[in-house]
């Protein structure tokens, strides 16, 4: 998962699509956790 964070532009808009209970909310609220650790 770090390297799927791992990224150098600031992302302005994305777009996750998935399965049902494939994990997008897991992902997304692991992503959004993890960027504000490193921008508080």
């Amino acid at each position: 998962m770090q390297s799927v964070l791992n990224f150098s532009s600031p992302l302005r808009h994305t777009l996750l699509v998935g399965a049902p209970c494939s994990g997008k909310d897991v992902l997304t609220s692991h992503a959004i956790k993890t960027l504000k650790q490193q921008q508080p």
